[in-house]
């Protein structure tokens, strides 16, 4: 029996049984009342929890964005840094390989000054040589071959000096051009100034001969 049947049978007949079927029905009413706002309550509480959630997520959400975004910046950055890098590379490749020509040549300057400083040194042997063998088989010799000698120590002293010229620059990778032509043409002075001298001691040599005989000692 439904609520509004039991309230047409205390109105039509308010026996003590029909009054207390109404008030077990309205009790039961108020149950089924007070378990419906329960519901709705939880419901409610429920309802708020979502809300906050999908707030939460909604803001996660747009913090990952953020995060998408700054790493993208950084991958774009870090892809500028790693070309960059290859272009370093490439770059150090290239002065590596001018380096390595630059080495070559050197080393090939290196090797032909070498090559002159042991055919310098095989000049001085040979003139060296040659004044042995000329103060070996002469006890004095004649102004002639004295002056045939002071020509061979003259050519050593500017063989011994070509020879220190091609060390130095060997041993400090080259002179400057200009410093190689001041000495040369300061060689070349002192040789004619050698040869102008020796000129003069030979004709004054000559004129003596002329009017007295030689004397050997």
């Amino acid at each position: 029996m439904n609520p509004i049947e039991t309230l047409d049978r205390v109105r039509d007949s308010p026996t003590i049984l029909n009054l207390a079927l109404l008030r077990l029905h309205t009790r039961e009413s108020i149950d089924e009342v007070h378990r419906v706002q329960d519901e709705h309550n939880e419901l409610q509480t429920r309802l708020v929890a979502l809300k906050m959630r999908k707030q939460e997520l909604a803001h996660k959400k747009i913090q990952q964005e953020k995060q998408k975004s700054q790493l993208e910046a950084e991958l774009s950055e870090s892809l500028d840094t790693l070309k960059q890098m290859a272009s370093n590379c490439d770059l150090i490749e290239s002065h590596d390989q001018i380096n390595m020509d630059n080495v070559k040549q050197v080393r090939e300057s290196r090797r032909q000054k070498a090559l002159q400083v042991a055919k310098l040194r095989l000049e001085v042997d040979e003139l060296r040589t040659k004044e042995q063998k000329i103060s070996k088989y002469l006890c004095e010799p004649p102004s002639r071959i004295t002056l045939a000698l002071e020509d061979g120590i003259s050519g050593i002293s500017r063989v011994r000096s070509r020879l220190d010229e091609a060390k130095t620059d060997l041993v400090y990778g080259g002179r400057k051009a200009a410093d190689r032509e001041d000495r040369s043409e300061r060689s070349e002075r002192s040789e004619k100034s050698d040869k102008s001298e020796r000129s003069d001691r030979r004709s004054r040599d000559d004129q003596r001969r002329s009017g007295k005989r030689f004397r050997r000692y």
